[in-house]
Parts: C-alpha cells; sequence; structure tokens
C-alpha cells in the first residue's frame, strides 16, 4: 500500500468510526431528520489562518487551531521512510495528498463538534457525565481494573484523566449528533436487496465446485510397442475395481508427475485444469466419490481416475442473506449521507488559505524528516 493510500485512510479513520459506533446500539430508537436545507443553514464562520509567535503556521477553525507540527509529527516514521529514498520533490508528490486528506478530517472533525454542541439540549451535560462515566470505567478495565496501570497509560499518551474525560465527551457528543442528522434505520427496498444480492452474488455469496481426484497416466507413447495401452489400462481398471490399494497401483502404473504421491491431485477448483486434464473435470461430473473411471483416451494419455471428493459450485439463497443484506445496504446510505455532510461542511467552511497551510505541512514534514534520517 503506497503511504498516501495508507495516511488518508488513517486520516479518515476516527470519522468513519463515529458513523460505526453510532450505530452499535440498535435497541434504542433513533430520532432526528437530515435534509439539505438543514445543511446549507448550517452557521458556519468564515476561518483565517494564522502565525503563532514562535513562527509555527497553524489553521484556525472556530475555537480551535490545527498547528502544522501536529500535522507534521502524525505520521513521523512513515515519512521519514519516504524522505529516506525520495528528493524533496518526490516526497511532496507522495506525502501531499495524504497530508491533505488529514488537514480536511481535521477541520470536519472539528466543525461537526461546533454543531454538535451548538444543537445540544440544554441538559446535556447532566447525560454526558454518565456516558463519559461509563468510559472512563471501560478504560479501567481493560487495565484489569487497575486505576493506576490505566492512569500510566494515558500519561504515556500524553494526557491526564481530564483530557481523557474531555475527549470522550467530544466523541459522544459528535455520535449523538450523527445519529439524529444520519438516522441508522433508513428504509431499504426488497428491489434495493435483490440488485445488491445480484450484482455480489459471483464474489460474495457464490462458491466454486471443486474436485479430488487420484489419477493414473498412461502416456501413449512410453508404453512398450508390443503391448496395447488400452488394454493394460483395462487390466488396471479390473484390479482397482477388484480392490487393489489405487495409491499403489498409481505408483506403480502412472507415468504422471503426481505417480509418487499416489496419484493425488488435492482440490482442484472447477475450470482450472488445463488440456488434456481438463476431461478429467468433465468425467468428473458424472462420477460418484469412490467411484472409478473407465479409461479415457486423450492427447497422448490414457487416464484413470478415482473421485476422492467433489462440490459442485453453487450460491448462498438470498433468503439466508437477507438480513445481512439488508443492513450492508443501511450501513453503505448511512456513509453516503456522511460524505455528503463531510463534503458540505468542508464547502461551506470557507477556511482561507487552506492550500497554503497545506504546503507548508508537507514541507515542514519534509524537514523533520530529512532531519530524523
Amino acid at each position: 500500500m503506497h503511504v498516501n493510500q495508507w495516511l488518508k485512510m488513517c486520516s479518515v479513520l476516527f470519522l468513519c468510526g463515529l458513523i460505526c459506533a453510532a450505530g452499535c446500539d440498535s435497541s434504542k430508537t433513533r430520532t432526528g431528520k437530515f435534509s439539505e436545507e438543514q445543511m446549507k443553514n448550517f452557521p458556519l464562520a468564515k476561518r483565517t489562518t494564522n502565525h503563532l509567535p514562535a513562527g509555527g503556521l497553524v489553521l484556525s477553525v472556530g475555537e480551535e487551531t490545527i498547528t502544522a507540527d501536529e500535522v507534521a509529527d502524525t505520521f513521523n516514521s512513515t515519512l521519514t521512510a519516504i524522505a529516506l529514498v525520495a528528493d524533496e520533490k518526490s516526497f511532496y508528490a507522495t506525502a501531499k495528498p495524504a497530508i491533505q486528506d488529514l488537514v480536511k478530517a481535521k477541520v470536519v472533525d472539528i466543525l461537526l463538534y461546533e454543531q454538535a454542541k451548538n444543537e445540544a439540549p440544554d441538559n446535556i451535560d447532566e447525560k454526558m457525565e454518565e456516558a463519559v462515566k461509563a468510559e472512563v470505567d471501560n478504560f479501567v478495565a481493560k487495565h484489569d481494573g487497575n486505576y493506576a496501570e490505566a492512569q500510566k497509560a494515558l500519561k504515556r499518551e500524553g494526557k491526564n484523566w481530564q483530557q481523557f474525560r474531555d475527549q470522550m465527551k467530544k466523541i459522544i457528543l459528535m455520535q449523538n449528533y450523527i445519529q439524529q442528522k444520519i438516522p441508522e434505520d433508513m428504509p431499504v427496498t426488497h428491489d434495493e436487496m435483490i440488485e445488491y444480492y445480484d450484482q455480489l452474488r459471483s464474489e460474495k455469496y457464490h462458491w466454486n465446485g471443486y474436485i479430488e481426484f487420484r489419477l493414473i497416466d498412461i502416456k501413449t507413447d512410453q508404453v512398450d510397442p508390443n503391448d496395447s495401452p488400452m488394454e493394460k489400462a483395462r487390466q488396471i481398471v479390473q484390479m482397482a475395481r477388484a480392490g487393489y490399494d489405487f495409491d499403489e497401483l498409481a505408483r506403480k502404473y502412472s507415468q504422471g508427475h503426481r505417480a509418487s504421491a499416489g496419484g493425488l491431485w488435492e482440490k482442484v477448483t472447477e475450470g482450472n485444469l488445463a488440456s488434456p486434464y481438463d476431461v478429467i473435470e468433465k468425467e468428473a461430473q458424472s462420477m460418484d466419490v469412490n467411484q472409478i473411471s473407465e479409461p479415457i483416451e486423450t492427447k497422448g494419455h490414457i487416464f484413470i481416475i478415482r473421485l476422492e471428493d467433489k462440490k459442485e459450485a453453487g450460491s448462498i439463497p438470498f433468503e439466508q442473506v437477507q438480513d445481512e443484506i439488508e443492513a450492508d445496504i443501511k450501513s453503505i446510505k448511512r456513509r453516503l449521507e456522511f460524505e455528503k455532510m463531510y463534503s458540505r461542511l468542508l464547502a461551506q467552511a470557507n477556511i482561507s488559505n487552506m492550500e497554503g497551510f497545506i504546503n507548508y505541512c508537507v514541507e515542514l514534514a519534509f524537514r523533520k524528516a530529512s532531519m530524523r534520517r
């Protein structure tokens, strides 16, 4: 995976995770309406970029700022690895798309939180306290219930308990906001589910057939001229059907490349046998497991097959995966609605000089990565 693809994935992971987390508790009824008109009326302020006294560039978004240092340091080990093998121009071309996505994701994160705060009910703090306490308890539980160990883990991340609580409050508030704007229980029609099933049946709901067999391969040009290859093959079939071990017969009489393994061909997926072996698959279609075929003559070979196992190709019936399909479509619809929200927030934010800030972040990332290499 190229680094820009990896960084892009990571930069939007938090935002996409909010959607997933927002839909985890299906036992509660979700309310709220997400409309285009509402999105147009979001009161987003115009933003500007400022310089810190120390000269570090920041991007101001509402009451918060994004610093060039935090952007440049987000994936320092990855960027350092790129700087080891790339000049500044190549580094820029590789890193800029990912850093651009990261900055945009951070901007939307801030704007979503602002919207969530603006539309939160007056008594939200009371409700949040219980939810935040549960998150604290969960974090401690992950450290075997040891409060001191949990606190050490936070310290290693550069946080204290108050910062952790503030972060959880922010995430929970944003989850609730997204739930209201993008309901979990979006309607899905039967026709939509059928169309989804048909489109994905071959890759998601289909299994390929296979055959497993032992083969005695008699090559007609390697048989004694005084012997009849077909007559020899018939004698081998008779011995096999009379109870002789097919494994041993293959080791003794087969001239194929798997003779030493008793002629065993393990699970061959349908359609994967090239000529002249493709005739084996055709013959196996009409055979039962453990059955021994008649001699099959083809292109310089005479084959004798013992069918060990087979499975016909097929698909999982729609009825068995209907609930899964409905959930998938709902998830897709919610993701698309979130992407619309994401794009509208960016478009309406009207942040000046974002491009200049992103360019500066790339330059700073290269300088830092070059110093670490």
